[in-house]
């Protein structure tokens, strides 16, 4: 017996698939009205998010334009994550700050690739001891540090 719906509804289509294809096949035939309006907003959608897409790369100059009247217009919805994170972790911002002046070495210093490069604090009260990590390295230490932490 499967344990959670999503499990359930798996295993069912899995026993009903051609049962569930005729059922399906047979609405689409008696209601070619909803189906067509159906396929036009899902068209629309993915029409819309490509042209919006296609735009944004094209002005990188009007985009940040546009923000940046959002951010005045708008300052109390704009960076209250960022506060917080910054009160939180004040050491952090103080390390990534110092940090960022610091050039990175051109390969990762664990796998030795060159792709996706980023530093890496190994301690935060240390802000000038960073390593060089490709974005995987990075991510699969600071899951050993949550593992070491959580211990």
């Amino acid at each position: 017996m499967p344990t959670n719906s999503t499990e359930y509804m798996r295993k069912y289509y899995k026993d009903n698939k051609e049962k569930i294809k005729k059922s399906v096949k047979k609405w689409r035939k008696n209601n070619p009205k909803k189906v067509k309006k159906y396929m036009k907003k899902a068209n629309a959608k993915t029409i819309n998010k490509i042209k919006k897409e296609e735009w944004l790369r094209k002005n990188p100059t009007k985009r940040k334009i546009t923000q940046d009247k959002y951010r005045k217009n708008n300052p109390l919805k704009i960076g209250i994550k960022q506060k917080r994170y910054c009160k939180k972790y004040p050491e952090k911002i103080k390390a990534h700050t110092r940090a960022y002046k610091l050039k990175l070495k051109r390969r990762c210093q664990i796998c030795g690739s060159k792709k996706q490069l980023e530093r890496h604090h190994w301690r935060y009260d240390k802000p000038l001891l960073i390593s060089t990590l490709c974005h995987s390295c990075h991510t699969i230490q600071h899951l050993k540090n949550r593992r070491r932490n959580n211990r």
